[in-house]
């Protein structure tokens, strides 16, 4: 009996040995694997960063040329307006006494004034003014999409990209 029992403790010490083998082992492996992995993760982490940082670098560049467009743009919607105005010089001023309103073209019974080449100087450059500023509007609102549209074609480039 005590052969038996010697006997089932050595194969119960010979299957922990091995079973305490094996964990190690198991372990070792596991660590290894989280190494490569991280290596590989980090290796492709700063690949995609450089991609981020090209495209980003792209990006401006593209924004900052839309603006420039714009700013020439601008410059010369501005000048072509005030050259409209300065042409507003040979034009007479709205009449600023009682009796000069009364023959006004802004008189209801008065068919003068009824034309942009009638009206006062005052109110043409209203007119110029408000053309100019919604001109400039348009140029800003057309940037603000082309910058949108740049933006979002770059988000989508890097969200497709492995």
């Amino acid at each position: 009996m005590k052969s038996l029992l010697t006997k089932l403790l050595i194969i119960l010490a010979l299957v922990s040995g091995l079973i305490f083998a094996y964990t190690q082992h198991i372990d070792s492996v596991r660590s290894e694997v989280t190494a490569e992995l991280s290596q590989e993760y980090n290796r492709n982490l700063l690949e995609l960063q450089g991609k981020v940082d090209s495209k980003s670098e792209e990006l401006v560049a593209k924004v900052k040329e839309i603006e420039y467009d714009k700013n020439i743009e601008l410059n010369s919607i501005s000048t072509h307006y005030e050259s409209i105005i300065s042409g507003l010089r040979n034009r007479a001023n709205r009449p600023t006494s009682q009796s000069n309103l009364d023959s006004s073209p802004g008189n209801a019974e008065s068919k003068t004034g009824a034309y942009p080449a009638e009206l006062f100087a005052e109110d043409a450059k209203a007119f110029i003014d408000f053309a100019r500023d919604t001109e400039e509007l348009r140029v800003n609102l057309i940037q603000c999409y082309k910058q949108y549209d740049e933006v979002r074609d770059a988000s989508n480039q890097l969200s497709n990209l492995k």
